[in-house]
């Protein structure tokens, strides 16, 4: 697969992923990728960052809290 987004300006992307190897090995790929990542472990703390942040596009694995009303 052709990674090459050299063309695409830089984007923040915040990524809400319960699994902390997932969610470092997504957020290295997406660093990789040009982007700029926030990562958030639990929808709660997702939330809280999107409530102070500006981001381009939220990534959630919906595992997350799998069960937990919010």
């Amino acid at each position: 697969m052709n990674r090459d987004m050299s063309g695409i300006p830089a984007k923040t992307v915040l990524l809400i992923d319960v699994n902390s190897h997932s969610r470092a090995a997504r957020a290295r790929t997406l660093r990789e990728m040009g982007m700029m990542v926030d990562c958030a472990a639990t929808t709660t703390a997702g939330l809280s960052r999107l409530d102070s942040g500006s981001y381009s596009l939220v990534l959630v694995d919906v595992s997350a809290d799998r069960g937990a009303a919010e």
